[in-house]
């Protein structure tokens, strides 16, 4: 007697007037990574935690990139004040302007809102700006 191997199937008899029939049918194709997680676009603890989490690190960035707006700001200051007492009104104007210039360039780089602000009311003071215009025509 011999033993059925595992590819070998026994010898089934189907019951007298019945047919054995097999039936096959496809199998949907199975989902992989993050897909198996989810059902019908249903959002999962994980996926709200992912979410949170990406909320939290572009507020951080943000926040990060303001800071060090603040701290060049600041340095620059510095620099400026010394540049006045060391290079004269001549050197420090020219200095000034383009701590001034580096200013708003790296504000608009960081993301800093009040710079844009700042920027176009300055704009504004200018002479030759359309305010100016609009004043002498009225």
């Amino acid at each position: 007697m011999t033993s059925p191997t595992p590819t070998s199937s026994p010898n089934i008899a189907p019951a007298p007037g019945t047919e054995l029939v097999q039936a096959t049918v496809p199998l949907p194709p199975a989902p992989h990574g993050a897909r198996a997680l989810r059902r019908a676009g249903e959002p999962t603890v994980v996926d709200a935690q992912v979410a949170s989490l990406q909320g939290e690190l572009v507020d951080e960035r943000d926040g990060r990139r303001q800071e060090r707006w603040a701290w060049a700001t600041a340095t620059g200051a510095l620099m400026m004040i010394i540049a006045f007492n060391t290079a004269g009104v001549t050197g420090g104007t020219i200095f000034a302007l383009a701590y001034f210039m580096f200013v708003i360039i790296y504000g608009r780089i960081c993301g800093v809102e009040g710079v844009e602000q700042a920027l176009s009311a300055a704009k504004d003071l200018l002479p030759g700006s359309g305010k100016d215009e609009d004043k002498k025509a009225e």
